[in-house]
């Protein structure tokens, strides 16, 4: 019974340990609380939380001076306020954490299991408010890891030995190597890693590389699994870890290192490290792009969305799932992001209807807006694909995506193969397009002549590629080799060849195989008289990719590239930050001339729109006109406010340096009037002592003793009491 008693309270010690770890504030949100201790929310900034206009410009700005003008009395801002930080969060959060693992710890004592475990997590991985104690996690690890074996508390043990983080335990290799070989047998992915990189390099073993090659196999295995098993399209990586030498730009510095020259100089970790030590501020990279926002600027709109949707300035290299660099981080917002991305689209697609997608479609749009139109309406799709930040919806992702794919955006037409490989829509997988091609192909079960048969094939296995099926790939390659179910073309055999061979590289020795033998053919039959054009051996097909083109246009282009593809931006997508610097050194005049001047922050409050064209052609320049006096009048009203902001300080610190002088001088003067009292009366008391003897010897006689005669003019002026009297007069 006392066994039970026991156990149960060591139980009720774990669950309220755990309780208290739940409900930790995270980081991100400590962060948040002491920015908002400085930064109180306003009820007018509510109002016009991202309105169009100057005038929400205008209340960021003014919001922005009042922070900085700490000497105002009154505080137009700050009287709204009606959400009050708590100062004190770091605080509790402290006391929570320290309480959480008190109680972690007095239960492993007692060998709760569970408990061992979290307490070398929590000690490790500190939570916010707690620090890292590397000792007291190794113990707590090697007790868990001996008692049951787990492969992550093995792992771990494995990793202190290895690196003797502060100090908990010497530097041993050999036991690192022991406990990670026990991990990784276990299956621990990281125990597997770091297993592969011993091996591949001889760190205490004997180098080995098909070791290693298995070790690190099986921890791919085991990631790509991880991926897969998340949303459609695989979970999105989280942000690279950050190397310290990045941020110098290497060993050597900048320029000067492997890590920050050449091709590596473009890495994303390396310009947001350039940008952090110019002295970028990521929220004033944001509020640049919003002020630009909202004044219709859609190239500003379509980064703030991207911004949003990523939580960070720059994407690692790898396609929209790769996620982004650790260094120029900020919240990730879904609802910001599909406000922006809406915001774009609706440009080119103002209504919705997911069975003709393209119906409101609007043609004429601006090439620059059209093309981030189309980057904006895949993200939209994909967040209506995955569930991010709205309920999932394949139908109106697939309404997205077939908009941008009909403009040839690859990422939505892999989006929509993976709608059609995954059965999101109407349950059918590849697989199953592939499968009915096989029936048709060798007529089980299909009572048709055998062209029909093999025609509606080679349509099975069409569906099937738009899935990215290798063996349909393949088959269809075949089929086109041959001339079974489709006229006889070299040259689309060997396209689908290529095709099957860069979907799946495990395919290399028969597909190549495949080729050669096309290739064979193709001489042969031009030896016997064909009409065909014969394959070339070496080198590119001459004919068009089969990737479609971006941009296509019924008029010839005038680009220097020959084609009619035109350039919309001129420089890197990638780099938000890059391309607000351009935009602003050439409102100045620093850039160049080709480059389009844009807005700058505040000269894009007297920026004159270009003029709507009614029916008649006349443009409506009144509205226009009164629109542009309008702004300009804001912007006469805000300097104003500003110059009187300033009028009023230097107002109230004269005045404040006044009254100090005049506090300080009365201070003084009681002090020394203070002073020369006591001392006058010190000198006095004595012959006032003396005086009374004398009186005391004799009785008084007002005869003999006449009052003293009137001073004369001038007496007494040398009296200090006197003197510090006409101090004050």
């Amino acid at each position: 019974m006392l066994n039970l008693a026991n156990n149960a309270f060591t139980d009720e010690q774990y669950r309220k340990a755990l309780d208290l770890l739940a409900t930790l504030p995270s980081a991100r949100t400590l962060q948040k609380a002491a920015a908002d201790s400085n930064r109180p929310k306003s009820l007018l900034a509510s109002l016009f939380p991202n309105h169009e206009g100057p005038i929400a410009t205008a209340i960021r700005i003014l919001a922005r001076i009042e922070q900085e003008l700490s000497f105002l009395p009154i505080r137009v801002f700050k009287s709204f306020n009606f959400r009050k930080p708590n100062p004190n969060v770091r605080e509790k959060a402290s006391t929570q954490a320290t309480q959480a693992l008190s109680l972690l710890e007095e239960a492993s004592e007692k060998g709760h299991l569970e408990a061992m475990y979290i307490l070398g997590m929590s000690s490790l991985f500190p939570p916010p408010g707690a620090s890292l104690n590397a000792t007291k996690a190794f113990y707590a690890f090697e007790q868990h890891a001996t008692l049951t074996g787990n492969s992550t508390s093995q792992s771990l043990v494995a990793f202190i030995h290895s690196t003797g983080l502060q100090g908990a335990v010497p530097v041993d290799q050999a036991k690192a190597l022991l406990w990670y070989t026990f991990a990784g047998l276990g299956g621990d992915q990281h125990a597997e890693m770091s297993l592969g990189y011993r091996y591949f390099l001889g760190v205490g073993v004997s180098e080995d590389c098909m070791q290693a090659l298995d070790w690190y196999e099986s921890a791919a295995e085991k990631s790509m699994a991880h991926f897969q098993a998340g949303p459609p399209g695989g979970r999105t990586l989280p942000p690279t870890p950050l190397k310290l030498t990045d941020l110098a730009g290497g060993v050597f510095g900048y320029g000067a290192s492997a890590a920050s020259s050449g091709i590596m100089a473009n890495r994303p970790v390396i310009k947001a490290a350039q940008a952090l030590k110019t002295g970028e501020r990521w929220e004033e990279v944001i509020e640049y792009w919003r002020f630009h926002a909202d004044r219709g600027d859609m190239e500003a709109a379509y980064r703030l969305g991207k911004i949003y949707y990523h939580g960070g300035m720059y994407n690692t290299p790898g396609g929209i799932s790769a996620g982004v660099e650790g260094v120029a981080t900020v919240t990730r917002d879904f609802s910001q992001s599909r406000m922006y991305f809406l915001k774009v689209a609706r440009q080119v697609w103002p209504r919705d209807n997911p069975a003709k997608p393209n119906l409101s479609k609007i043609e004429d749009v601006e090439q620059p807006d059209r093309y981030f139109a189309l980057l904006s309406a895949h993200f939209l799709g994909r967040m209506h694909l995955r569930g991010e930040g709205v309920r999932q919806d394949v139908k109106v992702a697939k309404m997205w995506f077939e908009r941008a794919a009909k403009e040839g955006d690859k990422e939505s037409l892999n989006a929509l193969g993976i709608i059609s490989r995954d059965g999101l829509l109407d349950g059918k997988s590849k697989e199953d397009d592939a499968i009915l091609g096989d029936l048709h192909y060798h007529g089980i079960g299909v009572d048709e002549a055998p062209i029909l048969r093999q025609e509606k094939a080679a349509g099975y296995y069409h569906a099937a590629i738009d899935s990215f099926s290798t063996i349909a790939m393949w088959n269809v390659g075949w089929m086109y080799e041959n001339g079974i179910g489709a006229q006889r073309d070299f040259h689309l055999a060997k396209r689908y060849y290529d095709m099957a061979l860069e979907t799946n590289h495990h395919a290399y020795f028969p597909i190549v195989l495949s080729l050669i033998k096309l290739h064979l053919r193709s001489l042969w039959y031009i030896m016997r008289g064909g009409k065909q054009q014969n394959l070339i051996l070496w080198g590119d097909d001459e004919n068009e990719g089969w990737w479609p083109k971006l941009w296509k246009s019924e008029q010839s282009g005038s680009g220097t590239d020959g084609s009619n593809r035109p350039k919309v931006v001129d420089i890197d997508d990638e780099d938000p930050i890059k391309r607000a610097r351009d935009i602003r050194d050439a409102a100045v005049g620093i850039g160049g001339d080709d480059e389009d001047p844009g807005e700058d922050y505040f000269d894009g409050m007297t920026r004159r729109r270009g003029g709507g064209v009614n029916g008649d052609g006349v443009g409506d320049g009144e509205f226009e006109e009164w629109e542009d006096d309008w702004e300009l009048v804001i912007l006469a009203a805000l300097a104003v406010t500003i110059g009187v902001l300033v009028m009023l300080r230097r107002y109230y610190e004269q005045r404040r340096l006044e009254a100090l002088e005049r506090r300080r001088r009365e201070q003084r003067a009681a002090e020394q009037q203070e002073e020369q009292q006591q001392q006058h009366q010190h000198q006095r008391e004595p012959q006032h002592l003396h005086h009374q003897q004398a009186m005391g010897d004799r009785a008084p006689n007002p005869d003999m003793n006449p009052p003293p005669p009137p001073p004369m003019p001038g007496a007494g002026l040398d009296d200090p009491l006197l003197q510090n009297m006409a101090i004050f007069m």
